[in-house]
């Protein structure tokens, strides 16, 4: 048993020692510029693999680099426009006049939250509402011509009306009296225009009976349509209107959120008539 197992060992063995025999052999009998050349060979090799993977590190490295500065300026620009987006809307504020009781709603504007366009609108809003439901005896002709400028042909026709009969501003209230309109919030539904405001009248004398007349302040609320037009031909024209805004319809209502039902001397509005040629004492002939 012992010289069964142990055969295969020494067979090993024995092959071993041959196969070094041999090596040695042809390492006795090589020649030495072959084992030169083979020596050099063989450095070359490994010196062309050891560069050949630092090469290949590199260009993993500069990748892994440049996908971490693409995720970086993605997640900067994401950042940049979901602040943009979610900037909250300025808040309306109401004031409150512990005087009077009144409460106004203010419009506040962001910066680039209005365009320039409906900054025009709202200007040229103001100034129609303002010259229309305004009056003063010494300038009441050049405010009718600046309306009529601002209105629609239809409009037109139901302003001027309101200055043909005996009821007309000018005759009732003549120099006696001076109606100043201030204009508040402005909003838009949809095309159509609402303009807040407020009308006050105050006397000009004590009428003949000695007492003091007390001024009285109404609100109301003028529903617009309005369009973009042509400009006037007239460079003077161009100066009064220089948008092309036009009023198409023009309605007003009271503001019983802030008027009182109490009773106060007579005045025309463009609420409840509507203008030819003005004849007090600021119009031209």
């Amino acid at each position: 048993m012992a010289a069964t197992t142990s055969a295969p060992g020494t067979l090993a063995a024995n092959a071993y020692a041959t196969a070094l025999r041999d090596a040695s052999a042809a390492l006795a009998d090589a020649d030495p510029r072959d084992m030169a050349r083979m020596y050099f060979k063989q450095a070359l090799v490994f010196e062309q693999s050891r560069q050949q993977l630092q090469e290949n590190a590199r260009k993993i490295a500069w990748r892994v680099a440049g996908g971490a500065l693409f995720i970086a300026l993605v997640s900067i620009i994401g950042s940049a426009a979901l602040v943009q987006l979610k900037r909250p809307s300025p808040p309306v504020i109401i004031r409150d006049n512990t005087a009077t009781g009144n409460v106004e709603v203010i419009d506040v504007a962001r910066s680039g939250s209005v365009s320039f366009g409906e900054l025009e609108v709202r200007a040229a809003l103001r100034q129609y509402v303002e010259l229309r439901e305004s009056y003063d005896w010494y300038t009441i002709q050049d405010a009718y011509d600046t309306v009529s400028l601002m209105n629609s042909e239809r409009e037109q026709g139901q302003y001027a009306s309101l200055y043909d009969h005996k009821n007309s501003p000018q005759n009732i209230l003549t120099d006696k009296y001076r109606v100043i309109a201030r204009i508040g919030a402005i909003t838009f539904i949809g095309s159509t225009a609402q303009v807040f405001f407020s009308k006050t009248m105050v006397p000009l004398s004590s009428q003949g009976s000695g007492a003091v007349v007390v001024p009285k302040t109404e609100y109301w609320v003028a529903t617009i349509t309005y369009e973009i037009g042509e400009l006037p031909t007239r460079s003077n024209d161009q100066t009064r209107n220089p948008t092309g805004f036009r009023v198409t319809s023009y309605s007003v209502d009271r503001d019983w959120t802030r008027s009182t039902t109490d009773s106060v001397v007579p005045m025309p509005s463009a609420a409840t008539a509507s203008q030819s040629a003005p004849s007090g004492g600021g119009a031209r002939p």
